[in-house]
Parts: C-alpha cells; sequence; structure tokens
C-alpha cells in the first residue's frame, strides 16, 4: 500500500499535468479567437469557430473542476503529516 507521501507526491504529478492541460485550453481558445475570428473573419464560418470555442471552454471547465479536487485531496493528505514544512507545499 502507498504511504501518505507517496500518495501525495502522485497528486502534485497529476496536478502539474492538470495545469498544463488547462494551459493548453486557454492557448488554442486564444489562437482560435485571434486567428479565425479577427484575422480570417471573412474566411471562416463564425458559427463553426463559435462551436468550436465553447467546447474548448467545456473542457477547460472539466479540467479546471479535475484540479480543484485535486488539490483538495492533496490539502486533506497534507495535513495528516507531522511536520509542517510539507503541509507549507500544499499550493
Amino acid at each position: 500500500m502507498n504511504s501518505v507521501r507517496e500518495v501525495y507526491e502522485a497528486l502534485i504529478l497529476r496536478e502539474d499535468s492538470m495545469v498544463r492541460s488547462i494551459q493548453t485550453c486557454e492557448r488554442a481558445l486564444s489562437l482560435l479567437v485571434d486567428e479565425l475570428v479577427y484575422r480570417e473573419s471573412e474566411n471562416s464560418c463564425l458559427e463553426t469557430a463559435e462551436a468550436i470555442c465553447e467546447a474548448i471552454r467545456q473542457k477547460e471547465e472539466e479540467l479546471r473542476k479535475q484540479w480543484h479536487r485535486i488539490r483538495w485531496e492533496k490539502a486533506r493528505l497534507a495535513s495528516q503529516f507531522p511536520d509542517k514544512q510539507v503541509k507549507a507545499e500544499v499550493r
């Protein structure tokens, strides 16, 4: 069975991955709006671009909910550590 510290460290890795995924969604939205809506609006179907943006936004929202659950679990696990140094690492 994994120790509390091992589970906590695994959550840190999951959190890092989750943050990268959220940043990817943010970047994709920015690129889509800048390129298709602002620069190429006359050559783009704006309804389709809007639907794509909404799908990306929904994915980002889903990822943020998962990120919140990870942060919650990290805080719960950190409260079980005897030393205060590790508790301070909870973001």
